[in-house]
């Protein structure tokens, strides 16, 4: 992966350290877009398992990165392929009648469609993240995607939403 950044906006964008091999991190800071934070991009790809990490691991990581970021009060807005598939499985916890301030309610999430039907590892570690961070996968909500289009063709492993 690489990233690259105008020279004008060098003063305002800076690379944010993490132990994870599979992100890079940005920080754009908040002089740049106006926001009462600092927002970090992060930029992944989580590759399959190695001999070092398991996939586990890795998303286990990704997660620790977060909660840095969100420690130091950061937004994050992560993108890239994470070879996670996670069918139409809710990103998000559903709250009874007891509970006030949801992710769906406050922020009016639409519900997620998805071509892709099955689920691995991976896609239950992102999906456990996304819950335990309030954040959502936006494959298959968005203007554009509505319907959770195929994003990897696949001879001999068919076609996925990864």
């Amino acid at each position: 992966m690489a990233i690259f950044v105008k020279h004008e906006l060098t003063n305002l964008v800076e690379r944010h350290p993490s132990q994870n091999g599979d992100i890079i991190w940005l920080k754009i800071k908040k002089q740049f877009h106006n926001h009462s934070n600092d927002i970090y991009l992060g930029l992944a790809y989580i590759s399959e398992e190695n001999g070092r990490e398991s996939i586990v691991e890795k998303i286990r990581n990704l997660s620790d990165d977060i909660d840095n970021i969100i420690r130091k009060g950061g937004e994050v807005i992560l993108q890239g392929d994470l070879n996670a598939r996670t069918a139409k499985t809710k990103d998000f916890i559903e709250n009874d009648k007891f509970d006030v301030d949801i992710i769906s309610e406050r922020y009016d999430i639409p519900h997620r469609n998805s071509y892709d039907k099955e689920i691995n590892a991976k896609g239950r570690e992102l999906l456990d993240l996304c819950k335990t961070h309030n954040s959502c996968i936006i494959n298959g909500r968005t203007t554009g995607d509505l319907m959770g289009n195929f994003t990897s063709y696949q001879p001999k492993k068919g076609n996925s939403v990864i």
